[in-house]
């Protein structure tokens, strides 16, 4: 059973820190999407059938990484654990973003989606609920390294700071190699890592 009860989700803001621990990526063609990138980097993943899409849920990786193949979804989605779903929303209104979607539940938890104040998408869970599915059989070979989603140039600098670059939405993959034994140590730091389906 996956749990996602022991990450650190101190919170958000001045509290604490608000790890990021999913990115959606949207894709064409999902069931293709986890053939490739399982062949290029040996990730694993399980399948979930939507209403109008599948998605794929990485079962190995430090990072969860959501493969779906929904065409209205945003490109790339930064999902981020925190502790208190409910004052996270508030946060994110005060800040000038936008709450799209939300279920906040009266113990903190629950999850939102929404935009930061230039349209940026997110979404924001407290990590905790249980699904089953098969333990990875194998050590990734790439792992979500940071992703990085450009900000309005015009607006970062009517506010004094400099443009963060060329217009790019994308995740960085670092490569890296792990043996069996490796796979072994961490399995209690990959399976706290999933389940939580956003």
């Amino acid at each position: 059973m996956a749990d996602t009860d022991d990450q650190g989700t101190a919170g958000a803001g001045a509290s604490g820190a608000a790890p990021l621990v999913m990115v959606h990526l949207r894709v064409g063609d999902a069931d293709r999407a986890m053939a490739f990138f399982g062949a290029l980097f040996d990730w694993e993943g399980e399948r979930v059938v939507f209403d109008d899409h599948v998605s794929y849920y990485t079962t190995n990786t430090d990072t969860t990484v959501r493969l779906l193949d929904e065409s209205t979804a945003p490109p790339v989605v930064p999902n981020y654990g925190v502790a208190d779903v409910a004052g996270v929303v508030r946060s994110i209104g005060a800040a000038g973003g936008e709450v799209t979607q939300a279920e906040p539940t009266p113990d903190g938890g629950g999850w939102a989606r929404g935009t930061d104040d230039q349209g940026v998408p997110l979404l924001v869970f407290r990590p905790g609920r249980h699904h089953e599915h098969a333990p990875p059989t194998r050590v990734p070979t790439g792992e979500v390294g940071f992703v990085f989603i450009r900000e309005d140039a015009a607006r970062a600098e009517s506010i004094g700071r400099p443009p963060a670059g060329d217009l790019h939405r994308g995740v960085r993959i670092r490569e890296g190699r792990e043996n069996q034994s490796e796979l072994d140590r961490r399995q209690p730091e990959i399976l706290p890592h999933r389940g939580t389906r956003h």
